[in-house]
């Protein structure tokens, strides 16, 4: 909850499902605050709990650029929830895909590497990778490796932060990059579009898709009114994957008049031929 509009002293009260949102032991719930996008979290202790009702008011609360989150004393939720975690090579590099059961209080992803199950593990995603907060649907992503050499072996976790700033990570997997394992353009079989990297980004960001055939190409940005922000035409391009920097489609965060855009949830939309695919994106300044 973000009251930044507002600039005064007042009482709030927060409105939860205790069965929707995992909470086990309401008496544990709490109330926490920051000023800011990226500061600490700090618990809010004058509060007042209605089990009942499924609420919690904080009272005096100077509501001038203050952000909002429930909290917990011990563990009163469900962890991030994976339901899988896969690597493949690619003609770009290791191409690795989670997907989660459900989440709680989820901040967002890193991925890790090692070239030893049991060694250090380097983080080797350059911004972290957007989650979805409280939710029990189903959700897919993805990051692109691009930094791999033909013969070696990596080992990857995918570690889940939440609102809190902790942290929790999963086991690790094993893959092997060897060229011979990746499919020649040629034969791709389906048309794919995938989410963006770094996401959330500022201000530039690439574009992965995979053209089962000879297309011509072109991604549009929208915002979440419809409006029309920027078309990317990248012209006729051969079947294949085009998957790291140098390959995939690039948006400097601009218009189409040359100006940056604010920060805020936007939407890009491939088209190649006769399909098309669209997904979400975020920029954080």
């Amino acid at each position: 909850y973000d009251t930044r509009r507002t600039a005064s002293t007042a009482s709030i009260t927060f409105t939860y499902d205790s069965a929707a949102d995992g909470i086990s032991n309401e008496a544990m719930l709490e109330l926490a605050y920051r000023s800011d996008y990226g500061q600490n979290w700090t618990r809010y202790n004058n509060i007042v709990r209605n089990a009942a009702a499924n609420t919690i008011t904080a009272n005096n609360v100077n509501l001038g650029d203050t952000h909002w989150i429930f909290a917990s004393t011990g563990d009163n939720s469900l962890p991030v929830e994976l339901s899988s975690f896969t690597g493949t090579p690619t003609g770009g590099g290791v191409l690795l895909k989670w997907q989660t059961r459900s989440e709680t209080n989820n901040l967002g992803f890193h991925i890790y590497r090692s070239p030893a199950e049991g060694g250090e593990y380097n983080r080797i995603t350059p911004t972290l990778i957007s989650g979805h907060g409280t939710d029990s649907t189903p959700y897919d992503y993805e990051f692109i490796d691009d930094r791999t050499e033909a013969g070696q072996t990596y080992w990857y976790l995918v570690e889940d932060v939440d609102f809190a700033g902790e942290t929790d990570r999963s086991d690790p997997i094993r893959v092997t990059f060897h060229p011979q394992h990746v499919s020649p353009k040629a034969l791709l079989t389906q048309f794919t579009l995938y989410q963006n990297f770094p996401n959330p980004f500022n201000p530039e960001t690439w574009i992965p898709y995979d053209l089962a055939a000879v297309s011509s190409v072109s991604i549009t940005i929208y915002d979440t009114h419809g409006h029309h922000i920027r078309t990317i035409a990248l012209g006729t391009q051969p079947a294949g994957s085009y998957l790291t920097q140098k390959e995939a489609a690039y948006w400097d965060g601009r218009t189409e008049t040359g100006e940056f855009v604010p920060s805020g949830t936007y939407f890009y939309h491939l088209k190649a031929g006769d399909f098309e695919a669209t997904r979400k994106m975020i920029i954080l300044k």
